[in-house]
C-alpha cells in the first residue's frame, strides 16, 4: 500500500472517533447479568447513549426512557402509555414494557422539537410541566432519585 493511502486511511478512521461517546458508552457499565441485550436492558439508563445516532447500537431511538409505576419505588410501570406532541403538532405514542422501558424509532418519528409529553396508565393521566427542548433520551434529566442535584428524578405515574 502506498504510503499516501495508508497514512488518509488511519486520518479517517480517526476522524470516526469519538472519545466522550466512547466515555459516555463506557460509563453506563456493563449489561446486568441475566439480562440480554434487547427491549428490557439498561432500565432507567439513558437509552440514546447507544441508540442516538452515534452508535454503538443501530437502531436510533429519537425518544425513549423508562417510567416507574410509584415515586420512589422500583416497580415498573406496565402497559403505560407515552405520548408525545412535537412543535409541529404531530403525535405519537409508546407503550412501556415489562420493565417500564419505552422508544421510538427515528424512522417512525424525527420530532421538531420542542416536545409535550403524557402519560397515561391505570385511569390516570399526567402531563410533563415542561418540554424536551432537544434530546429524547429521558434519562438526560430524569436520574434516580439523589444521583444528581442537577437533575430531576425518575419518571412515575402515581405519588404513593
Amino acid at each position: 500500500m502506498r504510503p499516501s493511502i495508508l497514512a488518509l486511511s488511519v486520518l479517517l478512521a480517526g476522524a470516526c472517533y469519538d472519545p466522550v461517546h466512547a466515555d459516555e458508552v463506557a460509563a453506563l457499565g456493563p449489561e446486568t447479568p441475566g439480562i440480554p441485550e434487547g427491549p428490557t436492558h439498561r432500565a432507567g439508563q439513558r437509552c440514546t447513549t447507544c441508540h442516538g445516532g452515534r452508535g454503538p447500537s443501530d437502531t436510533e431511538y429519537s425518544l425513549a426512557g423508562t417510567v416507574s409505576r410509584t415515586r420512589g419505588k422500583p416497580e415498573p410501570l406496565v402497559d403505560g402509555t407515552v405520548s408525545f406532541t412535537d412543535a409541529a403538532g404531530k403525535t405519537i405514542s409508546a407503550t412501556t414494557n415489562s420493565v417500564g422501558n419505552f422508544w421510538i424509532t427515528k424512522d417512525s418519528f424525527d420530532p421538531v422539537f420542542p416536545v409535550r409529553v403524557t402519560l397515561q396508565g391505570e385511569g390516570i393521566f399526567r402531563r410533563m410541566t415542561t418540554s424536551i427542548g432537544r434530546d429524547g433520551g429521558c434519562a438526560t434529566c430524569h436520574r434516580a432519585e439523589g444521583s444528581d442535584p442537577q437533575h430531576t428524578g425518575p419518571i412515575f405515574l402515581r405519588l404513593e
